[in-house]
């Protein structure tokens, strides 16, 4: 807590993320969520809520601002927050490609894809043996809120591949209860297929 208020006294950028954030967490708390996920009505209360409008606008600003600087790591947390909030609202693409623009902020925290050729997405994976662990858990953020995205689109080939992936970095970093969220996720994958 302590360093939170330091960085935000010394940081502006930080500050309004920090504002934004917590703001969407206490929306959440509100709309008391169930482990199935919002339901149509609490998605539509998300899309036309004022403060949810308010913070989508701090956290590209924020984004911006990180990326003109080059500061990768907070981009993409803003990036990642952004996914999440449209996730939320039912934005899918909107989310896809927040959630996108986040691993590709850490992607470039890391240097880059040395060959522009390759995809980025093969490179990000490569590199996660180097990563520090916020950055790995992070990533695996942004794979688990891409799963959903595609689960709730019925792509589930792609949701079940990101589910995977999150499940790998999450048993590396030992974050249990994020792999217990993505076996959840794997098994709704595997009996939307069998239907």
């Amino acid at each position: 807590m302590l360093r939170t208020l330091i960085a935000s006294i010394v940081n502006p950028r930080f500050r309004r993320y920090h504002v934004a954030k917590k703001a969407f967490e206490e929306f959440c708390i509100g709309l008391s969520l169930t482990p199935d996920g919002p339901t149509d009505d609490q998605r539509e209360m998300a899309r036309n809520d004022p403060h949810m409008n308010r913070v989508e606008a701090e956290l590209k600003y924020v984004a911006t601002e990180c990326e003109r600087i080059y500061d990768f790591y907070n981009a993409a947390a803003c990036h990642y927050e952004l996914g999440m909030l449209y996730n939320l609202q039912g934005r899918w693409p909107d989310a896809g490609r927040s959630l996108i623009d986040a691993l590709e902020a850490v992607n470039n925290r890391y240097g880059g894809p040395p060959d522009p050729s390759r995809p980025w997405a093969m490179h990000l994976d490569e590199k996660l043996f180097q990563m520090d662990r916020d950055s790995k858990r992070l990533v695996s953020g942004c794979r688990f809120q891409l799963g959903l995205s595609n689960m709730v689109t019925n792509d589930f080939e792609h949701a079940k591949e990101q589910f995977q992936k999150s499940l790998d970095i999450d048993r590396e970093i030992g974050d249990i209860e994020g792999e217990k969220l993505c076996e959840i996720g794997l098994q709704k994958c595997e009996k939307a297929d069998t239907k």
